[in-house]
């Protein structure tokens, strides 16, 4: 589910988060339950391992090297919605001034959310010290398999048919069901995953030629980042996905003012 925070910009159209500051940052977080539950695993990519704190009630810091802008939050691979605890994230711009919240999620809200992937798109605002917690005395430890912080890029178009919302676009691959004299034995799901393709209405050449790249760079790689159609008019559309098929390969139209573009993308399906 994406949430929107107060001020929060150019919510209507597509985006996706690659930066996340918890990799640049000094991280530290409450103590995890055993070795391998270490609060560095919330960095990715990988989703099989999780943070796992012996303590309910949780918090992760962290502190920057200088300021930076961030305006969105993005979780994936997590247990929040059985927690049971409200969760915080609050930002300071220095390393003196108070904290500011960023946004509450009640324990309602993640509840009815599930085990899919959260974004929160906030205004703009500069970061040095973040603190993400949750302080109610619940009785199930969290799990979080991924957390990522960072300045979004927006898509200046809008995704195009036959593309699918992330609830929509789940894959099952199944192993076939086996039969004798015609009674029903067995079937089984050998693999669940996200699976999108998506085709942009036409792209201006100053978007290519500038943000584009940088991610172009990022998706061509095979790294994992968090994708959505739109936050403002599909708030399920949001899953941690990754390149499925060929190149990122902006094709150029209209005497090479704009250019068409299009991406397969797989993810992590809960």
């Amino acid at each position: 589910m994406i949430y929107l925070g107060s001020g929060a910009l150019d919510t209507e159209k597509p985006f996706a988060l690659t930066d996340n500051a918890f990799a640049r940052a000094n991280l530290a977080g409450s103590s995890p339950t055993a070795a391998g539950c270490e609060v560095s695993n919330i960095i990715g990519p990988q989703t099989f391992d999780y943070w796992q704190p012996a303590s309910p009630a949780y918090n992760i810091f962290g502190v920057l090297p200088a300021p930076e802008t961030f305006d969105t939050i993005c979780v994936a691979a997590h247990n929040l919605s059985t927690h049971g605890g409200d969760l915080y994230f609050t930002t300071s711009p220095d390393l003196a001034s108070a904290y500011t919240s960023v946004f509450t999620l009640s324990a309602a809200t993640l509840a009815a959310n599930g085990p899919d992937a959260i974004a929160y798109l906030f205004a703009p605002r500069t970061v040095q010290r973040f603190y993400f917690y949750s302080p109610g005395a619940v009785a199930i430890a969290p799990q979080i398999g991924v957390a990522m912080l960072g300045l979004r890029t927006v898509f200046p178009g809008w995704v195009q048919p036959p593309y699918v919302q992330a609830p929509d676009a789940e894959t099952l691959d199944l192993k076939t069901a086996s039969t004798l004299g015609g009674h029903y034995i067995d079937g089984s799901v050998r693999r669940k995953a996200l699976a999108q393709d998506v085709q942009f209405s036409p792209l201006a050449r100053s978007f290519v030629d500038g943000d584009l790249r940088a991610f172009g760079k990022h998706y061509n790689s095979g790294k994992p980042f968090f994708w959505g159609g739109s936050a403002l008019n599909m708030p399920q559309d949001v899953g941690y996905v990754w390149r499925s098929g060929g190149e990122l390969r902006p094709a150029l139209m209209d005497g090479g003012k704009y250019a068409s573009v299009k991406m397969g993308v797989a993810g992590y399906d809960a």
